[in-house]
């Protein structure tokens, strides 16, 4: 749990980012990437990928800082993002790792239908009939 004054120097600190000192951001970075990593790294695995995607939240929370209306609720509006963003890879990878398979297995099927020079209609009438 964060403590109030700890909201308060989190807070102060967007407020001065806001009102241009960018050295702000980088304290704001330093308070929360141990977080922000632990977040991410709960829903995904590899290393490079919790990175990416801890980058990819710092850069969406500056584009989008301005929106934030209470200083106090960055944290949580911040780590939600993280949670977002690792949410979205890992869905993204998901769907890529399908299409692989997928692709795998019509490049296996046609393959196989060469080597027993069966035709590729009756390759997918058989695929048809296991659904």
């Amino acid at each position: 749990m964060v403590f109030t004054a700890e909201r308060k120097i989190i807070a102060a600190l967007i407020k001065a980012y806001k009102s241009g000192d960018k050295t702000a951001f980088k304290k704001l970075y330093e308070l929360t990437i141990e977080q922000a990593t632990y977040i991410a790294s709960g829903i995904l695995t590899k290393k490079e990928d919790i990175e990416d995607v801890v980058q990819d939240s710092y850069l969406a929370a500056i584009e989008k800082i301005d929106e934030l209306r209470d200083e106090t609720k960055f944290l949580s509006w911040f780590y939600q993002i993280v949670t977002n963003k690792s949410l979205n890879y890992l869905d993204k990878s998901r769907t890529i790792l399908q299409k692989t398979s997928l692709n795998a297995q019509n490049i296996l099927i046609h393959s196989l239908a060469e080597d027993q020079e069966i035709l590729p209609a009756e390759v997918a009438e058989e695929n048809e009939l296991k659904v």
